[in-house]
């Protein structure tokens, strides 16, 4: 019986598809077609599009382009004939839809988009939402009240991203009444798609002084791509990034991850807790966590980035961490945080002895002992 109610269901779907194409492939121009909004995402654009045209995002997808909508990312894998597709039939620039995807990260953030696994900075987005396992979508719950056209931001797909530097608030990535994600794909209005409460209720809560400040300058940095690193001058924004993310991950996992923070809580300020718990999950990217966990890390990472790295160096030593510990799935590290680990740090391993020098060698008693031919 579910192998029936799912066929029929197909079929009623393509036959919605088809009326809606036939309708729609005649016109050099949809109906609706609005232009993207500031920063907005292109899940949130597509959704907007498709539906005031009067189908589901559902719909296309599965008929057009046989893909499910629970597993796209859309942000990150639309080919270039999706957005040809849209940029056509809305009369949008090209260019101008790129920007809507993770394709805008290159050349500031990231240097590439890799074809599968974790993609560095992007919340993730996945099937079956576990506790630990990323929502994706995450958004501020004032600004969606404040819009008059509800819609979310490229920026809420980012880990750099915990609170709203408009609003200083924490970012919400959760359904506060079931625990469901945000989908736009499934649902671009801000209600949720599972239980139908409005998301711009979120209850508010308010982000931590610094960390607010530095992720709005992650913000700046991202779109300006200049940045200064203490004593090592201009750095490029790519390894500026690449460092920062480092530090966050060496401040979250770890077996000294929650003494550095501690120490840094206790020197300079911020929270030092975590809701993570590690012993709940095998393997957790950074891009994983929950917004407050990583509102509290950025928070900590600003206080350690002041006078780089005179404070991330001093709090390694007191926490006793060495060099090997510091770099620990590290490849190709930035030289502004390669230099200072292995100038300062010390290395666990003992020093290189000198040929021909054996410590703590007893002499062997089966050898008789040489004799000097001059005695």
């Amino acid at each position: 019986m579910h192998h029936r109610g799912s066929h029929r269901r197909g079929t009623s779907d393509e036959r919605r598809w088809n009326t809606w194409l036939s309708l729609m492939s005649a016109l050099r121009l949809w109906p609706y077609h609005p232009k993207p909004l500031e920063d907005e995402s292109l899940s949130s654009w597509i959704g907007r599009v498709v539906v005031g045209n009067g189908t589901r995002p559902q719909t296309f997808f599965l008929v057009n382009k046989r893909l499910d909508v629970r597993s796209l990312d859309l942000d990150r894998s639309a080919d270039d004939a999706l957005l040809e597709l849209f940029a056509t039939r809305t009369a949008t620039p090209y260019d101008r839809v790129v920007t809507t995807t993770f394709r805008s990260l290159i050349g500031t953030m990231i240097e590439a988009i890799p074809t599968r696994g974790n993609l560095p900075w992007a919340v993730n987005a996945i099937r079956y939402v576990s506790h630990w396992g990323g929502c994706g979508q995450q958004w501020c719950p004032a600004c969606l009240a404040a819009d008059v056209i509800p819609y979310y931001r490229l920026d809420w797909r980012l880990a750099s991203s915990a609170c709203c530097p408009r609003h200083g608030i924490l970012l919400a990535d959760r359904c506060h009444s079931c625990g469901m994600p945000a989908s736009p794909l499934k649902h671009p209005e801000p209600v949720c798609h599972a239980c139908r409460v409005d998301r711009r209720e979120h209850p508010r809560v308010s982000g931590e002084a610094t960390a607010v400040e530095y992720e709005a300058l992650l913000g700046h940095i991202r779109r300006n791509a200049v940045v200064r690193l203490g004593e090592y001058g201009a750095v490029h924004p790519i390894s500026y990034f690449r460092l920062v993310r480092h530090l966050l991950k060496v401040l979250a996992f770890g077996p000294r991850a929650l003494t550095l923070r501690e120490i840094v809580s206790k020197t300079y300020g911020g929270q030092s807790h975590l809701q993570f718990q590690p012993q709940k999950a095998v393997h957790v990217e950074l891009e994983s966590l929950c917004p407050q966990d990583r509102h509290t890390l950025l928070g900590l990472a600003a206080r350690l980035l002041v006078g780089w790295p005179f404070r991330f160096i001093g709090t390694c030593l007191e926490a006793r961490v060495t060099s090997n510990y510091a770099t620990k799935d590290l490849v190709n590290p930035p030289f502004a945080i390669w230099d200072p680990i292995r100038t300062y740090l010390l290395d666990p391993r003992p020093p290189a002895r000198p040929m021909g020098v054996f410590r703590n060698r007893r002499p062997d008693s089966r050898r008789p002992h040489m004799v000097s031919s001059t005695a």
